[in-house]
């Protein structure tokens, strides 16, 4: 059996030292058929970006190594000899940005001015000396020195596509990976203006009104709003995880993932590789993560665990969860259930947004493959489209319970189980002590307890009860009886205590007390007959709780 070519994103290597390969070289046909100049693939990382760049810098380029061998028995090799005359006819400019990070802007400028530099001395050995003039000698003697300005390296790829036009007669494919680590870096870090300010010149000098261009093909995370960084690029098309055309290309699909689990005897795992690492839905293509699943294969092991979540140290996602509003937890936690939600999504991104507007965080999280889009319908009266969103398998779920319960730990303390033993054992004055204690000792989420309290409340029950998932299902906001319970915690054991809370706030001016709003919100429990649902379920012991609240201060009553 060949082996597996994880973290292998040279096509050239790939090929040569045998390790498999799932076939995506139609993407050439597609991409010489394609009417666009300049083509943009926002993909999540590690779905297989930078080894289709490298297939279509191989592919396309003129070499003294002739790289047609490495096509040797692909489909694009089946296809009409006009497709092949392509091979090997045209100049490329290659670069991936995957590695350009720093802590500021002078350390990320100095490692991506050293890509620039890496490719420009590449090109410059494949041009003869003797037929450069003057002045493109000097241009490629200050950029290799690495003495020419910032303004110079910004525009350099104008400049240099420009020499190659003219020394091979042929316009020129410019390929750019991971465009947008630097722009990710840069915001995670303080300097986002200077970044973009670089990267707006840099991609707008070399794809936008270049004579010396042929195609342009830049892969990304995300597709950075054209008031940040396209401004000037009215020539891109995009085609993002919502778009059908090219779907197939990056990740790999069911039939993909199926061949691969029988040629490595692993098909009697399908179900549980589905489970765990399916889920997109790029158009209406089916994809599967494909470092996971290569992962899952080179392990050898019969046991499906977390492989691309745990490639990054989701900073950026930790981050913007913490600062969402209260209805974004509840939302996410409806996610984490098993649900759907139905949001706006943004398809140009700003960063800078992403710290307050919400639509930018869940378009984010799609783009990034946090979640999935599996369907749209248009609002005549918002008079635009919502996207019903869903965790897409096991293995994101996974983080993010990993997060919600990072973030419950902050407020509750190392062991935010205790309270929980309280809860599903029935012992409610020592649920209710913990439960006040957390909420008189936090500093952050119960300060806005005076803007939307039932909100805040609701947020915090639900992230922590997804810490019950394996011996409880966990809702939210569903009918039963003659209404709508606010949470609800259905034993999986019809044995054991099923419990019913709802909340109140309290209204001082109206005469309420925390006591007199709490029995309503029990009295509430029995009118609406909320336990009905239990009850249907034969779970038949059953605690109602009713929580009332006053900005920091809370009251729990209690019947079963």
């Amino acid at each position: 059996m060949k082996k597996i070519p994880k973290g292998i994103s040279d096509f050239k290597y790939l090929r040569r030292r045998g390790y498999e390969w799932i076939d995506k070289s139609l993407l050439i046909r597609d991409m010489i058929d394609s009417s666009p100049q300049v083509m943009l693939f926002p993909r999540p990382r590690r779905f297989g970006k930078t080894l289709n760049l490298s297939m279509l810098r191989y592919f396309f380029e003129r070499a003294d190594d002739n790289c047609a061998d490495l096509f040797e028995g692909a489909l694009i090799q089946q296809q009409d000899e006009a497709y092949w005359l392509e091979q090997g006819q045209y100049p490329v400019i290659f670069l991936s940005f995957k590695e350009v990070k720093g802590e500021n802007w002078s350390v990320c400028y100095e490692t991506l001015k050293e890509q620039l530099i890496l490719e420009v001395e590449r090109q410059a050995t494949k041009i003869s000396n003797h037929s450069l003039t003057d002045t493109e000698k000097g241009f490629f003697d200050k950029l290799i020195s690495g003495k020419a300005t910032e303004s110079t390296y910004r525009t350099c790829l104008l400049h240099l596509s420009q020499i190659l036009h003219r020394h091979t007669q042929k316009s020129v494919i410019v390929l750019i990976d991971e465009y947008d680590v630097p722009i990710h870096n840069a915001y995670l870090n303080g300097f986002y203006d200077q970044a973009i300010t670089f990267m707006r010149t840099f991609l707008g000098s070399v794809l936008k009104d270049n004579s010396a261009l042929h195609k342009g093909v830049i892969t990304g995370a995300l597709r950075i709003a054209k008031e940040s960084i396209f401004t000037d690029l009215n020539n891109v098309s995009t085609y993002s995880v919502l778009n059908q055309h090219y779907a197939s290309y990056f990740g790999f699909t069911e039939t993909e993932v199926l061949s691969l689990l029988e040629t490595y005897q692993f098909s009697p795992m399908f179900d549980e590789v589905r489970k765990w690492y399916n889920g997109y839905q790029f158009g209406q293509k089916t994809i599967y993560n494909p470092w996971s699943i290569l992962s899952f294969i080179e392990s050898g092991e019969k046991q499906c665990r977390p492989y691309w979540v745990n490639t990054s140290d989701n900073a950026l996602i930790r981050q913007l969860m913490e600062k969402q509003p209260p209805q974004f937890r509840i939302d996410f936690e409806l996610l984490i259930q098993g649900n759907t939600i139905e949001k706006t999504i943004a398809e140009h991104i700003v960063l800078n947004d992403l710290n307050h507007l919400s639509e930018q965080v869940w378009s984010f999280l799609l783009f990034t493959g946090y979640l999935n889009a599996i369907d749209r319908c248009f609002d005549e009266r918002e008079n635009q489209f919502f996207y019903t969103l869903q965790i897409p398998n096991l293995e994101v779920k996974w983080l993010f319970e990993q997060i919600f319960r990072q973030w419950l730990e902050k407020g509750v303390g190392d062991d935010p189980k205790q309270m929980l033993r309280c809860l599903v054992s029935g012992n409610v004055a020592d649920f209710s002590a913990a439960f006040a204690d957390y909420v008189m000792n936090s500093v952050s989420l119960f300060d806005l307890a005076d803007k939307q309290p039932e909100r805040i409340y609701h947020a915090f029950v639900l992230g922590l009860l997804v810490q019950l998932q394996s011996t409880h299902e966990v809702k939210s906001n569903r009918e039963s009886g003659f209404g709508r319970y606010d949470v609800m915690l259905i034993p999986k054991d019809p044995t054991q205590l099923g419990i019913i809370i709802e909340f109140k706030r309290t209204f001082p001016e109206r005469g309420d007390t925390l006591e007199s709003a709490a029995e309503a919100a029990l009295k509430q429990i029995e009118e609406k007959r909320y336990a009905q649902e239990l009850q249907q379920r034969g779970i038949n012991n059953t605690l109602s709780l009713g929580i009332a609240f006053l900005g920091k201060h809370v009251c729990i009553k209690h019947k079963s």
